[in-house]
């Protein structure tokens, strides 16, 4: 998904394509999964669009209000689009084929077992083998 200002050109569309996104300027997090959602935007863009980051010691939530002052767009799960912030929408982003679905990584220490993310984790893996993955 991809956060918009409201004003945005694109925040009308169903899909937003990549290849609309070239010279935005991405806001990205100093936290979290920052370094992720760089990689991601980078791997997506055209190699003759190098995007532009601006990168932020903030929250999410601090992202998503930047987005909404007309700072810049940023990229996000889908689980993390169903909170409302004032001025941005969220809209999926993608290419001819439909929206980008993006791997997730989880990681476990098994010195600190806990049940729930033991079952949680067995889940994972179950739905990835059945899509065909590891």
């Amino acid at each position: 998904m991809v956060a918009l200002n409201e004003g945005h050109p694109l925040s009308a569309s169903d899909l937003v394509p990549w290849r609309g996104l070239a010279g935005e300027t991405f806001i990205t997090t100093s936290r979290g999964s920052g370094r992720e959602a760089r990689a991601t935007v980078q791997r997506m863009l055209p190699h003759e669009h190098p995007a532009r980051f601006a990168t932020h010691d903030v929250s999410r939530e601090g992202m998503f209000n930047l987005v909404g002052t007309g700072l810049g767009v940023a990229v996000l799960a889908e689980s993390a689009s169903g909170a409302s912030y004032p001025g941005v929408v969220f809209r999926p982003v993608g290419d001819e084929a439909g929206p980008t679905m993006v791997e997730a990584a989880a990681y476990w220490d098994p010195k600190r077992d806990n049940p729930a993310l033991r079952r949680f984790l067995a889940l994972l893996r179950a739905t990835q083998r059945s899509r065909g993955g590891v």
